[in-house]
């Protein structure tokens, strides 16, 4: 996340009629992004995608912003926060200084330029929105339907003046016999309303010829697709010339062989799954204070490495989010729960979320390959899915506050970086997200650290799923049946076969609770949550 120093930020009629226009005879050389909700409300259902073509896009309650909020959002403010062009990049301003505008989960109190697939909230428990960027000459305002742009126009660029212009056109109205008289009287006044006048219908001209070149190319486009209509339409004509001259010889009955047994076929995916043994890594995180580990309070689990060079790995195998509570008198002959201020975990959190804790995070495959990250929460290497946070904050005994914090990871719980390495393992984000009922899901991981030290080396645990329902959960993940998976498989890649070979299709996460409490049940996180 690139935070950068805040610049006041000004409404502005360039940022919104401005842009717009330049949008409507300018579309070649600008980019649009979309916005995608993710929760329901008055105005959008969860899902629906807004595409965005001004510069700047104000999001909240009021009757102004391009992204508007109904009512029932009490915690979004009327102006709550800003999406700002920065040339070819677009950065996320907040606005409100009594709600919180987060960014991938974490608070934002500077501005800091989106990246694609980064979710925006607004305010804690708040609607949540997809930033989403296309690539190639999608991702120009051209691909947009002339008719949609103007659509796009009067809904983003002129909202903002709604109000405005009503006003300024009974103004003009107004003013236009005095303004008549008045240039009369002033010359100076009339050259420059000349001038003026003159330059506006330079640039509409200019537009219109634009146009016209436009719609030009269209014609010649047309005419080259007529040509190869009619090309197609001869070959077909030839085709069928040729089909009437064709003999056509009875096949040969053939002999029942319906007792007979077929040869038994070799299981094209046991090689493929050997191969995705070398891309599983065992994940060894350490935290550090001032350069000293803290070897007793170190976590392992698993990661993996893509095709296309991200390394990826469960959210919840990055952070620190383990605090301990105790039991206190309530001075009412009673008791309540409250923080335990003074135990490790609860200390190591606040010093995580505080920046002052460095997690060195050690990745190791079979072929000996190692990833590093040495990492503080501020200078976090990796992408990291949406979550919920919840803060808690207390008071030491040298009088400092602190705070710290835990993440409901649900669909959220994956994190991935780019490294300098490509790994093997291909992955299908279309069909993770759509699986059938009863798929054999694949895992292999470090479950209890098996297989880190398997004859001198390290190896992965493989262990299965299955699906006990088609599509996604609620919460955005997969819902497994007979599942053997357990602790330190998380992070690790959950594989199907499809077509003959293995593609990865989820990260497996954290646990639900299974009938023996001491033992943890996989959740299924699909990879197109990722990419």
């Amino acid at each position: 996340m690139d935070e950068q120093k805040t610049v006041k930020y000004t409404r502005s009629l360039r940022g919104s009629i401005g842009a717009g226009v330049n949008a409507l005879f300018n579309g070649e050389g600008r980019r649009y992004y979309i916005l995608e909700y993710r929760d329901s409300s008055g105005y959008y259902k969860a899902g629906q995608q807004q595409k965005i073509i001004v510069d700047q896009a104000e999001m909240g309650r009021g009757s102004g912003c391009q992204v508007k909020f109904d009512e029932s959002f009490k915690t979004v403010s009327r102006r709550h926060a800003v999406i700002v062009r920065d040339g070819d990049r677009w950065k996320l301003v907040p606005l409100s200084t009594t709600n919180t505008t987060f960014l991938n989960g974490r608070p934002l109190e500077t501005e800091c330029y989106l990246e694609n697939g980064d979710e925006i909230q607004l305010s804690v428990g708040g609607p949540r929105l997809g930033f989403i960027v296309l690539v190639g000459k999608q991702s120009l305002v051209s691909s947009i339907k002339l008719s949609e742009r103007f659509d796009l126009f009067r809904k983003q660029a002129l909202r903002p003046y709604k109000r405005a212009i009503g006003a300024l056109s009974v103004a003009l109205v107004i003013l236009a016999g005095g303004l008549v008289a008045l240039c009369a009287s002033n010359v100076n006044l009339q050259k420059q309303l000349k001038h003026q006048s003159e330059s506006f219908a330079k640039e509409i001209s200019q537009q219109k010829n634009s146009s016209n070149k436009q719609i030009a190319e269209l014609n010649d486009s047309l005419k080259n697709l007529n040509k190869q209509i009619k090309g197609f339409e001869e070959k077909v004509r030839e085709i069928r010339n040729r089909a009437k001259t064709v003999v056509i010889t009875p096949r040969p009955i053939r002999k029942d062989t319906s007792g007979v047994k077929p040869l038994p076929q070799p299981n094209p995916g046991t090689a493929d799954l050997n191969k995705c043994i070398e891309d599983v890594y065992h994940v060894v995180a350490i935290p550090h204070i001032n350069g000293d580990p803290i070897l007793n309070c170190a976590w392992s689990g698993t990661g993996f490495l893509l095709n296309n060079g991200y390394f990826v790995t469960a959210q919840h195998m990055v952070h620190i989010d383990e605090f301990d509570l105790t039991k206190k008198d309530d001075g009412e002959g009673g008791s309540k729960i409250v923080l335990d201020e003074t135990s490790v975990a609860t200390q190591l959190n606040a010093l995580y979320y505080a920046s002052l804790l460095q997690i060195k995070m050690i990745c190791t495959s079979s072929k000996g390959d190692k990833i590093e990250f040495d990492y503080m929460y501020n200078t976090l290497p990796f992408k990291c899915g949406s979550s919920a946070v919840k803060a808690y904050s207390y008071k030491d005994s040298d009088g400092r506050y602190w705070n710290i914090y835990t993440h409901q990871y649900g669909g959220g719980d994956w994190a991935c970086a780019k490294v300098n390495q490509v790994g093997g393992l291909a992955f299908d984000s279309k069909f993770s997200k759509n699986l059938p009922m009863n798929t054999e899901l694949h895992v292999l991981g470090f479950p209890s650290r098996q297989g880190t030290t398997a004859q001198g080396s390290v190896s992965p645990i493989y262990s299965k799923a299955f699906t006990s329902r088609q599509g996604l959960e609620d919460d955005g993940t997969v819902k497994t049946s007979n599942d053997n998976t357990d602790h330190g498989n998380s992070g690790g890649p959950v594989l199907v076969q499809k077509d003959g070979k293995f593609v990865v299709v989820g990260v497996l996460s954290g646990a639900n609770l299974g009938s023996d409490s001491s033992h943890r049940k996989g959740r299924v996180i699909p990879i197109g949550a990722a990419f």
